[in-house]
């Protein structure tokens, strides 16, 4: 007998949010370690970008924002968003 999913629940757009989180990560990864001093830990690039997903990005604007960086301080708040928009309504179930 096959699992039978819950009502209202979309694997697409869990997919999208995964999809699109890996994407923001690699990209603030590779951007991050382009505008940091030359000097740092493997960890900075990475913590950096796990700030993005949280809204809590610090890094000087003025500073020399590359492509992917830029592009990653975008997609990650929005992958953030769809992910608590899919939990948040995936689990609420819709009469039929």
């Amino acid at each position: 007998m096959a699992a039978q999913e819950p009502p209202g629940t979309d694997r697409r757009l869990w997919l999208a949010a995964a999809v699109i989180a890996v994407a923001a990560f690699v990209l603030g990864c590779i951007g991050s370690r382009g505008a940091l001093d030359a000097p740092f830990r493997w960890t900075d690039p990475v913590y950096d970008t796990l700030a993005l997903f949280v809204l809590s990005f610090n890094m000087d604007p003025s500073t020399s924002l590359n492509i992917p960086l830029d592009i990653a301080r975008f997609l990650a708040p929005a992958a953030t968003g769809l992910a608590g928009f899919t939990a948040f309504y995936g689990g609420v179930p819709v009469p039929v």
